[in-house]
């Protein structure tokens, strides 16, 4: 075959090769045509074995079809697994050595199961607010009766005040989380 190739800039005119290859190859993609085409009685015996093999929308339902299609387990769970990773590893790069070294010591798993539960359960406002007001008042009382009666003040003191107030905040939380519930 003979085509040109039009460089940019001249004239759009380009021939058409009429030779002879060009005819043959014609013919013979017209043979081809005429035996694949496809008859009448071919049709209908492909619409009748169409009809015999669908169900009707009255036997399937399509919210039903969503519904099933839609719930893969896990698949949630893994996507935002996925998506946190990516996002953890972007925003890692863009740091710098040492804050990107501090970064993957900080999220490792075993750091981060280990910092979520303790979040979710050490660090409670209730108990630090618990704990803050008992060792500020016992260390205030504990002050004044050293001072008013000549004994030597103990830090471990500060400690237990601490840890009790804390308990007594959560198990306030406790008693308040209780009483909504039930209302």
């Amino acid at each position: 075959m003979s085509e040109k190739l039009i460089p940019r800039g001249e004239s759009a005119e380009f021939r058409v090769d009429t030779s002879q290859e060009s005819k043959k190859l014609l013919e013979k993609l017209s043979e081809q045509a005429a035996e694949t085409a496809v008859s009448a009685e071919q049709i209908q015996g492909l619409q009748d074995h169409v009809e015999q093999q669908a169900v009707s929308a009255k036997e399937f339902s399509t919210g039903e079809q969503e519904q099933q299609a839609a719930y893969v387990p896990g698949l949630h769970r893994d996507l935002k697994q996925s998506a946190y990773k990516r996002t953890l590893e972007r925003t890692q790069n863009s740091l710098n050595g040492p804050e990107k070294a501090l970064s993957k010591v900080i999220h490792a798993p075993v750091v981060e199961t280990i910092s979520t539960v303790t979040g979710n359960t050490v660090a409670r406002p209730s108990g630090i607010l618990g704990g803050s007001i008992f060792a500020l008042i016992g260390t205030l009382l504990l002050t004044y009766f050293t001072r008013r009666y000549g004994f030597s003040y103990n830090y471990l003191i500060f400690v237990i005040l601490f840890a009790g107030g804390f308990t007594a905040g959560l198990i306030v939380e406790l008693f308040i989380h209780l009483i909504r519930k039930a209302r």
